[in-house]
């Protein structure tokens, strides 16, 4: 794309480019032009909802004073199930899944495996970059190799090849750990896609073949038909 196009491009708050309709409703322009907005109310409810659950009492939000794995409750289930705001979902994300816990009780810090797993001459560094600048074209973070994103999602993608060898690279994780990127940092994004691949998701779930990708994909597709 031409340097032009992409200066001439709207993008909304995540960085993904924004296609004008080119219908007739009056409302597709102004529909363009309205940010996303967080609900304050909301973030309340669960800043509140946080502190008090520490401390007994509503103060401050720190997250120093939130425990790395949150008690499962029923409201905190009501609460999830209504929605995490915005602002506060990467360090929920982080304790929700577990993320955060393996994060500090791994034997290795992320900058050692970033380390580690630098090396250009594997295969799997190989497959990376050819598909970095397919995973998000549409998104300024990602649409170009000097992208600020580009960078981060190798690293991310290549720790986690060096870190799980029997999977090694898998292309359905690149459009998750990019997802993740644009609203954590790249340490966080990377212990989170640590714990989707050994903790939350089945077994075998990501290999070279896609198999088990694939038949789910199918299976999901084939649900909706029925719906």
């Amino acid at each position: 794309m031409a340097v032009t196009s992409i200066r001439n491009s709207i993008f909304d708050e995540f960085g993904f480019r924004v296609e004008e309709e080119d219908g007739p409703e009056q409302s597709s322009n102004k529909l363009l032009g309205i940010p996303f907005v967080e609900d304050p109310q909301h973030r309340l409810q669960w800043v509140a909802h946080l502190e008090f659950s520490h401390n007994k009492e509503v103060c401050d939000l720190t997250w120093d004073k939130v425990d790395v794995r949150l008690p499962r409750t029923e409201k905190l289930r009501s609460m999830v199930h209504a929605g995490i705001p915005h602002s506060l979902r990467p360090q929920m994300w982080l304790r929700l899944s577990g993320g955060l816990q393996k994060k500090l009780s791994s034997e290795m810090s992320y900058k050692d495996i970033v380390k580690m797993s630098s090396n250009d001459a594997l295969m799997t560094s190989k497959q990376i970059e050819k598909d970095l600048l397919r995973t998000m074209p549409g998104n300024a973070c990602f649409s170009h190799l000097t992208s600020t994103g580009i960078p981060r999602l190798r690293r991310v993608l290549r720790g986690l090849a060096w870190l799980y060898p029997d999977i090694g690279y898998c292309q359905g994780t690149g459009m998750i750990a990019a997802s993740l990127l644009l609203l954590m940092e790249e340490e966080d994004a990377f212990w989170m896609m640590s714990t989707i691949v050994e903790d939350l998701l089945p077994a075998s779930y990501y290999s070279s073949t896609l198999i088990v990708i694939y038949c789910d994909s199918r299976l999901a597709a084939r649900t909706g038909m029925l719906v």
